[in-house]
């Protein structure tokens, strides 16, 4: 497994300087660290002092979006070196349930962040109907007790690596970002696109997942907006 800092010679289709990417699934951690290294040695005025602050909508398909920054400077999303994507941490047919706590720790690994902001899991709401209203509730349940086991998977690697750890609320964002409360997930997509100077397809975000992008993008940029100088270097980055 490659680490940030080992040289990787850019590929002909990187050969200019790219400042945001388009969303991909990433699957492959040693990919991801090339992919990481090469854009890092593209970037210009490049500086040992910048660190990774990582975002994250936490699911088997999650958000993430990581950006370099340098302690003790303001972070602007459509200047400063960004990427936005989606991870799947799904495993194949051969695979054990753990594969997706696997995959996600070795996403850490190579990213290396020396801050981390993530989606807080919203309160489960309880069932109030028969049928197939209970049978969507019980996806929830479902899906929620994944999300947090994957929540804890993230909280125990930052405790045992002393990195910075924050949660935030979709709510928050949405008031922040949109100016209302009740705005849509096409509406947080807009926002991400408008602040981060990106095209992220706004329909059919239910079926694309993209908006889980969007929010860990907004997440990542609320969380540096609120702790521009308190940021340090994970020990032995």
């Amino acid at each position: 497994m490659k680490n940030r800092t080992d040289p990787v010679p850019p590929s002909a289709a990187d050969a200019r300087p790219i400042r945001i990417i388009k969303p991909r699934t990433a699957v492959d951690p040693d990919a991801l660290g090339a992919d990481l290294a090469a854009r890092e040695a593209m970037v210009h005025a490049t500086t040992d002092d910048r660190v990774v602050a990582l975002g994250l909508d936490l699911a088997p398909v999650s958000g993430y979006a990581y950006a370099l920054v340098t302690p003790g400077k303001p972070f602007d999303p459509k200047t400063d070196f960004t990427a936005l994507g989606q991870l799947d941490l799904r495993g194949g047919d051969w695979d054990s349930g753990a594969a997706v706590f696997v995959r996600l720790r070795s996403f850490f690994e190579v990213i290396r962040p020396s801050s981390v902001f993530y989606r807080e899991l919203p309160v489960p709401t309880a069932a109030t109907g028969l049928g197939s209203a209970v049978a969507v509730t019980a996806n929830r349940k479902a899906d929620g007790v994944i999300r947090g086991a994957l929540r804890e998977t993230l909280t125990g690697w930052a405790a045992r690596c002393s990195v910075p750890c924050e949660s935030f609320g979709v709510g928050s964002l949405k008031r922040r970002f949109t100016g209302r409360g009740v705005a849509s997930k096409a509406d947080l997509v807009a926002a991400c696109n408008d602040r981060y100077g990106v095209n992220l397809d706004t329909e059919g975000v239910e079926i694309t997942g993209i908006d889980r992008v969007a929010v860990a993008a907004l997440g990542l940029l609320a969380g540096l907006e609120g702790r521009v100088t308190t940021l340090d270097r994970m020990p032995g980055a």
